[in-house]
């Protein structure tokens, strides 16, 4: 391709599809949601709470889940990575599916998961159960976006941890 159309060419045509990928289909304004699981825990069937508020501004999408219940004595805690994988896969998914994911997709959004909760668990909880989260975890997001983008969200699915 360099050789074809030369080195110039190939960069700028990068840094316009970089660009072309950049998250504009939620309107202005704060979203909030929720998930409310049920953890098997030491002390008995206990609820805990996924907690979220969706920012946007011009440009800019925060996911802010302070609120968000304490990380747990038992392993149905979350590390970061786990949570953060799961805000972005749902957020992208109800912008766009086949949006193309690089860095123009993520410059925008801004994840802040509180150390400490059951989605960003501090050493040395156990964070075996982190996955089983994601749903719970997705379910807030979509209860928050289904106020800006009602044609795209869906009930929750694949709950565990529900009665």
């Amino acid at each position: 391709m360099i050789d074809a159309r030369g080195a110039g060419d190939l960069e700028r045509v990068a840094a316009d599809l970089r660009e072309a990928t950049e998250i504009a289909a939620i309107p202005d304004g704060r979203f909030e949601g929720h998930s409310t699981l049920f953890d098997d825990s030491p002390e008995g069937v206990v609820r805990r709470h996924i907690q979220v508020a969706v920012t946007v501004e011009g440009d800019r999408i925060r996911l802010d889940y302070t609120g968000t219940d304490p990380q747990q004595p038992n392993f149905m805690n979350a590390p970061f990575a786990s949570a953060f994988a799961a805000s972005l896969a749902t957020l992208l998914q109800l912008v766009d599916p086949g949006i193309p994911h690089n860095g123009g997709t993520l410059r925008p959004i801004d994840v802040e998961i509180p150390s400490g909760t059951l989605l960003n668990a501090e050493f040395p909880a156990a964070t075996f159960g982190g996955n089983k989260l994601c749903e719970h975890n997705s379910e807030a997001l979509m209860v928050a976006l289904s106020q800006a983008l009602p044609d795209r969200v869906s009930a929750g699915w694949a709950r565990r941890l529900s009665y």
